[in-house]
């Protein structure tokens, strides 16, 4: 195990299959957690599961996001190959756009107002018999309020 500064902030690298067995599975709480990235705070407000701060929230919305990858095919051949077939036509896609990456970080006004619309336009042709990508994370949004 290595500890190397990434400017004030300690990281963690773990050198070997052991440590990162003993860390990731056997003490799994202890380093679930992850560093508050600014941006990533301000666009979810807090929310989310990849870079959320470990705790009950975290545990739930996790539990949610598995149980729905699972019942859309995570796991299964035919879901890696439409990752890939995806992939193959939005990398081309960014590489035209010289920099989507840089132009969220230049106006993230523009980047939350496309997220807002994303989610009101998925909310309004919503079919809860049939969800599609995230809707069932808006339909389960919507039993617990």
């Amino acid at each position: 195990m290595t500890t190397v500064y990434l400017g004030r902030k300690p990281a963690i690298f773990l050198n070997t299959v052991e440590l990162a067995k003993e860390a990731l599975v056997q003490n799994a709480s202890s380093f679930s957690g992850r560093p508050p990235i600014p941006i990533l705070i301000w666009v979810t407000e807090g929310y989310g599961i990849v870079m959320a701060t470990f705790g009950h929230s975290w545990k739930q919305q996790r539990r949610f996001a598995l149980h729905m990858l699972r019942n859309f095919g995570l796991g299964k051949k035919s879901v890696e190959e439409r990752v890939t077939e995806e992939s193959s036509y939005l990398v081309p896609e960014m590489l035209k756009s010289e920099g989507p990456h840089q132009k969220m970080y230049q106006n993230p006004e523009e980047l939350k107002a496309f997220i807002r619309e994303a989610v009101k336009t998925h909310r309004e042709t919503l079919d809860p018999d049939s969800p599609r990508d995230f809707e069932a994370y808006l339909l389960e949004i919507e039993k617990v309020r």
